[in-house]
């Protein structure tokens, strides 16, 4: 399940975008912001992008707990660790 958001480049589109951030700042982010400051914009065309592996991965998971191939705990920790539908 997890290949899916390496095949996407999501991963590599998130340092990317990291890396540009530091770069135009001079530092790191956390030494620049506090980690809450960040907001997303739900609405922009990359977030959408970027989002929809995660869209796939949390479907895949709960098709697997309807159909009682994994239990609810496992499916549960698998969108912890990706961090799917966390509020934080």
């Amino acid at each position: 399940m997890g290949k899916i958001l390496y095949k996407s480049g999501c991963i590599r589109e998130k340092n990317k975008i990291k890396k540009d951030i530091k770069k135009a700042l001079g530092e790191n982010i956390s030494t620049y912001f506090d980690e809450a400051f960040y907001t997303v914009d739900e609405s922009q065309k990359e977030y959408q992008k970027l989002n929809q592996p995660y869209l796939i991965l949390e479907q895949k998971i709960n098709a697997l707990v309807e159909n009682k191939k994994i239990s609810l705990a496992t499916g549960e920790s698998i969108k912890f660790r990706n961090k799917i539908n966390i509020d934080y």
